[in-house]
């Protein structure tokens, strides 16, 4: 089982989301018949608020959007990690009741 990289990285009102080059690949690769991966996502929380990584269910739809691929069909290729793209550090895994 793998790791399903997506890069989010934190901008003046939101976030951009994107799959890790490699995550991509894999997708592509073991999944051919799929539509091929979203390039990114952006995600505005507003300048007031800001949502940070506390509501982990959204972030289960940010990884089907990029995907394309349902829950259930994430989990066979396995967890799934949002990272920042600069510093690589992990942001947030989400819980598996909700990848």
């Amino acid at each position: 089982m793998s790791e399903i990289t997506i890069y989010a990285a934190k901008q003046l009102s939101g976030y951009t989301c994107a799959l890790e080059p490699r995550s991509k690949a894999t997708i592509v690769d073991q999944l051919p018949k799929e539509p091929v991966p979203a390039s990114s996502v952006f995600i505005s929380y507003g300048i007031s608020s800001d949502i940070e990584f506390q509501y982990e269910s959204m972030w289960k739809h940010i990884a089907e959007l990029l995907t394309g691929l349902p829950a259930e069909k994430l989990q066979e290729l396995g967890k799934v990690v949002f990272v920042d793209p600069r510093t690589k550090k992990l942001l947030f895994e989400p819980l598996a009741q909700y990848v």
